[in-house]
């Protein structure tokens, strides 16, 4: 039998354009801006770091803590919000993490939506790439001996749109912020994915749509810093040639994951977890 997940389902927290967007103009210059991934599940698992780290942020868990503040009203609330972010349902272990975009995406989007589905003109990828994502060479590289979350689940099909498309696109949003998704190119896949092996979505950036202005927000390697920029320059730099093209991701105005379409079975998520008890005296 399939649970849903039922966190939310009596009061599903509501996203604060005005939240997300005073964290995107302030300046948080003790943030530490690396490749490394800073966040675990904390003392005791197989990956030690804390849950929650404001001060150390790569690419990703930057927008993805971003993103839990808009939703969230208290720090406890914000933990489970980033929580519902980064882990298959929300069910916490290294196996459950979300560590390949594109699965996630595919598998529990929560509160993501494709903007090729809201109809807006120029929005539809006319550009499409298979991912074959190698979970083997990823545990490997981890020196991970459980399994991960649907491991049945590699080979993902991923419609985007060219950048000048997605600048486009881009221009026809409805005001709001956005999370927009670059696609590797092989130059990308070349220096980044010697431990992870072939990715589509990579990096992330946050979009906001003001009128006719469109920044982007993104924690920048290169200028070891959260970085800002308007989107028509950003896609003409150079770092910009590391990616093939872009998707743009809307967020839910209410934090709801729908049952009809995402369930998991919680035999499942209760083996990963046993195998982490067993092998790194974790939970």
């Amino acid at each position: 039998m399939f649970i849903i997940l039922s966190l939310f389902a009596i009061a599903q927290p509501s996203l604060s354009v005005e939240t997300i967007r005073d964290l995107l103009y302030q300046s948080h210059p003790n943030q530490i801006v690396s490749y490394n991934d800073h966040l675990g599940e904390g003392p005791r698992h197989f990956d030690t770091d804390p849950r929650l780290n404001w001060n150390r942020v790569n690419c990703t868990t930057w927008w993805q803590q971003i993103i839990a503040k808009g939703y969230a009203k208290t720090d406890t609330e914000e933990l489970r919000i980033l929580d519902e972010i980064r882990y298959y349902f929300g069910q916490v272990s290294f196996g459950t993490r979300k560590h390949f975009l594109d699965r996630a995406l595919y598998l529990d989007p929560t509160p993501f939506i494709d903007v090729q589905t809201m109809e807006i003109p120029f929005c539809e990828g006319t550009q499409k790439t298979t991912v074959p994502i190698s979970l083997n060479h990823f545990r490997n590289a981890k020196k991970y001996k459980c399994s991960l979350y649907r491991e049945e689940v590699s080979d993902i099909d991923i419609h985007y749109m060219s950048p000048n498309q997605t600048h486009r696109c881009a221009k026809n949003l409805p005001d709001g912020i956005y999370l927009l998704l670059p696609i590797a190119g092989e130059q990308y896949l070349d220096i980044w994915a010697k431990d992870s092996g072939p990715m589509g979505h990579v990096h992330g950036f946050i979009l906001d749509k003001d009128g006719v202005h469109l920044q982007i927000y993104h924690a920048s390697l290169e200028k070891g810093k959260i970085a800002t920029e308007m989107l028509k320059e950003y896609i003409r730099t150079d770092s910009a040639q590391l990616f093939v093209g872009y998707k743009i991701y809307a967020l839910q105005s209410k934090f709801y994951r729908d049952p009809r379409i995402y369930s998991y079975n919680p035999n499942n998520i209760r083996k990963i977890q046993h195998c982490e008890t067993k092998r790194y005296g974790t939970f």
